[in-house]
């Protein structure tokens, strides 16, 4: 990892606006195998997409989804 990028994750872990979720991802993310990581974080991204999509379009569902089982 270059300096730069360090210093990019080092400005948004120490950045008070980063919200708490994020950070945790990151640390998170910051010990897993870089490839998997980004794997799962685009995965993320395009469920995370589709909620945002819907709850646009008023096809949100407000109760949280029962994960797991």
């Amino acid at each position: 990892m270059t300096k730069q990028k360090r210093s990019e994750i080092e400005k948004l872990l120490g950045d008070p606006a980063t919200s708490f979720w994020l950070k945790a991802a990151l640390r998170a993310a910051l010990t897993r195998d870089p490839i998997d990581a980004e794997r799962d974080a685009g995965t993320l991204y395009l469920v995370l997409r589709c909620r945002a999509e819907q709850a646009l379009k008023g096809d949100f569902v407000t109760a949280r989804p029962r994960l797991g089982r």
